[in-house]
């Protein structure tokens, strides 16, 4: 789908942690994670899960595992 305006809005304290833990809990075929990255890098997910990275304002960044996508603001 194609989008007019994206808006997103946030303040710091990031902690990938409980997205780990539910994609390792729900097994989904991909996930997508919607962030800036300036945080601590989440621990790799082992199985057949495909992480895409939608990362806001970030281009120097590069996460160690999955597909990103950088979004200029």
């Amino acid at each position: 789908d194609n989008f007019n305006k994206i808006e997103v809005i946030g303040g710091g304290g990031t902690s990938l942690v409980p997205v780990r833990e539910h994609i390792l809990k729900t097994k989904p075929s991909v996930a997508i994670v919607f962030s800036d990255l300036f945080c601590t890098e989440m621990d790799p997910i082992i199985g057949d899960t495909l992480i895409i990275w939608v990362i806001l304002g970030n281009p120097d960044t590069t996460p160690k595992f999955g597909k990103s996508i950088h979004i200029k603001e």
